[in-house]
C-alpha cells in the first residue's frame, strides 16, 4: 500500500513530466493530435535538419564542371570557312603582259586618242577588251623593216609600221566607216568590190619618186577631196598585208604634208576575212564620203 505523501509526489512528477504539451493538445512526434497535423512539433519548427535532405555529395545533381571548351566549338584553324588569300597577282595578267589594244613591240600603232572616228572611252567607263584578231595576216610580222622611200616591188610582204603614219586594224576601220575619214582604195586593178564609201585611185601607190607625175596628180586629188585641209584624216588600203601600193600612197601623202595619214595594212583581204560588207564601184558608202569614181588614176 502506497502512502499518501508518496502518492502525491508521484502524481506531481507525472504532471510535471506531461507539461504544457498535454494542456495545449499537442501530441508527441508520430502521434496525431485532435487539432494538429500529423507530425507537428510543439515548437512549430522542426529540429535542425528535420525533413531537410542530407547535403548531397559534392557535385550531386549538378553537372560536372565541363572541361575547357566543352560544348564550345574548338577554335577553327587559321582561315577556316574563309577563302584562302589569293596568290599574288591572281586574276591579274602576269607582269609585263601587254594591255588590251595596246600594241606590243613591233605591232601596228593605233591612231592617237581623239582621232576622228575613234572616240576615247569616258572616264570611269569600263574598257571593252575583245581579243585582237589577225585577219588575213594584218598583224603578222614578216620581219620587213619600215622604210620612208617608195617600194618598187609592190607585191611583197610589208612592214608592221610606217614612218609618219598610223597603222590601223580591221576592227578600227570598221568603227571609222561613216565618219569623215577619206577612204582611198589604191589597188591598181580593174573595177572591184571595195570598202563602203571608198574612192578608187588605182595607180596612186605606184613606185617612183616624190616629184613625179603620180605625186602631182595625187596631190591635186587629195587637196580637193580634203577641202585643202592638211589635217583631214586619209585612210589608204589595197589588197592586203602583201601589197605595197597602199604603203607607197601613204608615204606620198605624208611627204605632201598631210598629218593624219592612216594605213590599213590588212586591206581588202582582211576586210573580206572578217565577213564585213563590201560595195561595188559606183555605189555610195554607208555614210561618210560618197564614192566619186576614179580620180585621175589608171592606165
Amino acid at each position: 500500500m502506497i502512502r499518501f505523501p508518496t502518492a502525491c509526489a508521484l502524481l506531481l512528477v507525472a504532471l510535471t513530466t506531461a507539461g504544457p504539451a498535454s494542456a495545449q493538445g499537442f501530441s508527441p512526434p508520430g502521434q496525431a493530435g485532435a487539432d494538429s497535423p500529423s507530425g507537428a512539433f510543439p515548437s512549430g519548427m522542426p529540429p535542425a535538419g528535420a525533413f531537410a535532405p542530407a547535403t548531397p555529395p559534392a557535385g550531386a545533381f549538378a553537372p560536372a564542371t565541363p572541361q575547357a571548351g566543352a560544348f564550345a566549338p574548338s577554335a577553327p584553324s587559321a582561315g577556316a570557312f574563309a577563302p584562302a588569300a589569293p596568290s599574288s597577282g591572281a586574276f591579274a595578267p602576269p607582269a609585263g603582259a601587254p594591255q588590251a589594244f595596246a600594241p606590243s613591240a613591233g605591232q601596228p600603232t593605233p591612231p592617237p586618242s581623239g582621232f576622228p572616228g575613234f572616240a576615247a572611252p569616258q572616264a570611269g567607263a569600263p574598257a571593252a577588251q575583245p581579243a585582237r584578231q589577225n585577219f588575213a595576216d594584218e598583224l603578222t610580222d614578216f620581219g620587213v623593216p619600215p622604210r620612208s622611200t617608195l617600194k618598187t616591188t609592190v607585191g611583197a610582204p610589208t612592214p608592221l609600221t610606217i614612218p609618219g603614219g598610223h597603222v590601223i586594224t580591221t576592227r578600227e576601220v570598221r568603227q571609222a566607216v561613216g565618219s569623215n575619214i577619206l577612204f582611198v582604195d589604191v589597188w591598181d586593178a580593174p573595177a572591184h568590190p571595195s570598202l563602203p564609201g571608198a574612192i578608187p585611185m588605182p595607180g596612186a601607190g605606184s613606185p617612183g619618186s616624190f616629184s613625179d607625175t603620180t605625186q602631182h596628180r595625187l596631190w591635186t586629188a587629195l587637196d580637193r577631196l580634203t577641202g585643202h585641209q592638211a589635217a583631214h584624216p586619209i585612210l589608204f588600203f589595197c589588197t592586203g598585208s602583201r601589197c605595197w601600193e597602199s604603203y607607197n600612197a601613204a608615204l606620198r601623202a605624208i611627204n605632201m604634208g598631210f598629218t593624219m595619214v592612216l594605213w590599213y595594212r590588212g586591206g581588202l583581204a582582211a576586210w573580206h576575212a572578217a565577213g564585213l560588207p563590201m560595195t561595188t564601184p559606183g555605189q555610195s558608202g554607208a555614210g561618210g564620203m560618197a564614192n566619186q569614181g576614179q580620180v585621175g588614176f589608171g592606165h
